[in-house]
């Protein structure tokens, strides 16, 4: 991915001896050293992608997103207390500005003023994934597009992510037992598709 954020890059001299943890950097990055920023987007860059791709289901669309979610990152990260959390922070920006975009997505599509994105599955998921999980994704994509856009953030994040009930509400800022509707819904969903006869 050729994502370049709008920040200089790192002077080698800011770069000698062990690799730094996050929390190093974010500390950096709170006290301005454009090296810490780029140095946090180049090593988070990559998942945030994937996470947007997932969500959004088009590459093109992804790179965008990226680049939005890093800038709002820099932006605020004066504001991160935790920076040890600094990756579930950025995750938690990804998912609100995704869903942001989802819905603004759709009202457009409902309003004849955007067609389609094209779906680009095979940057999706990740490549240690199962290949059962790769099959079950493109066999109810199509129909996952329609969910509600909550219902279908909360389902991607526990079918492909493999994350908890906790850890979903943790990074989407609402409660367990909203995830565990958003989820019911999901399931109920695909069960009526199927039960109607739908194909994917």
């Amino acid at each position: 991915m050729a994502t370049v954020l709008p920040i200089r890059r790192p002077s080698t001299h800011h770069r000698a001896g062990p690799t730094p943890t996050d929390a190093v950097l974010v500390r950096a990055a709170q006290q301005g050293h454009e090296w810490a920023q780029e140095e946090l987007f180049q090593r988070h860059a990559h998942a945030i992608d994937r996470l947007a791709c997932l969500l959004t289901g088009a590459s093109s669309e992804a790179e965008d997103l990226v680049q939005d979610v890093f800038v709002q990152a820099l932006v605020s990260i004066r504001r991160l207390r935790e920076p040890n959390a600094f990756p579930n922070w950025l995750r938690g920006i990804a998912l609100r500005t995704a869903v942001r975009r989802l819905r603004r997505r759709r009202l457009l599509r409902r309003l004849g003023l955007a067609g389609e994105a094209p779906v680009d599955l095979d940057n999706m998921v990740s490549p240690t994934a199962s290949p059962e999980i790769v099959w079950e994704l493109r066999r109810i994509y199509r129909q996952i597009q329609e969910f509600p856009v909550d219902v279908k953030v909360a389902f991607l994040l526990r079918k492909v992510e493999a994350l908890t009930i906790t850890e979903i509400a943790e990074q989407t800022g609402v409660s367990q037992g909203a995830v565990k509707r958003r989820l019911k819904k999901a399931e109920l969903l695909l069960s009526e598709h199927q039960t109607l006869g739908g194909h994917p």
